[in-house]
């Protein structure tokens, strides 16, 4: 009996031990994901911001060209042609 009592504190202690191990990794991938989860929404930012910049610029030189074209089509008419072929 005494032997069968043994064995059965040596499998639950080896039981602990990997419910053990088991939380730690649980914990550290939640860490892990967690940060990477940060990491994400800081590029996500990022990049919505770089888009807007982006956006706003291509607005302004869409704008400087139609106006440059205005000008330009008032001095030569249809002798110029400055719309872009498709």
């Amino acid at each position: 009996m005494t032997k069968i009592t043994g064995k059965l504190k040596k499998c639950r202690k080896i039981a602990k031990d990997k419910h053990l191990k088991a939380s730690k990794i649980m914990f550290f991938n939640r860490e892990i994901q967690d940060k990477l989860n940060e990491h994400l929404e800081e590029k996500k930012v990022q990049a919505e911001k770089t888009i807007s910049e982006k956006s706003a610029e291509l607005e302004s030189i869409t704008s400087e060209m139609e106006r440059i074209k205005k000008v330009l089509y008032s001095k030569f008419g249809d002798q110029i042609n400055l719309d872009a072929e498709e």
